[in-house]
């Protein structure tokens, strides 16, 4: 799993919405993500340039989720 490549479009949790004092939500926003040997090494605003030298992955704005291992 050596391969590195851009994520682009994957949609990530980045806040809480709140109503009286309980969280009732998450806020969303769009991000690019760098992966190098299978391991997520930079993350930038959805709209930043990434560099077009690495294959690029379309995340059609899905949510991302971490793995718990």
């Amino acid at each position: 799993m050596n391969e590195s490549y851009w994520l682009k479009n994957a949609r990530l949790e980045c806040g809480f919405m709140r109503e009286n004092g309980r969280v009732t939500g998450t806020i969303t926003d769009l991000y690019h993500l760098l992966i190098e040997a299978g391991k997520v090494t930079k993350i930038v605003k959805a709209g930043s340039a990434v560099s077009i030298s690495l294959p690029v992955k379309d995340a059609q704005g899905f949510l991302l989720l971490s793995s718990f291992i």
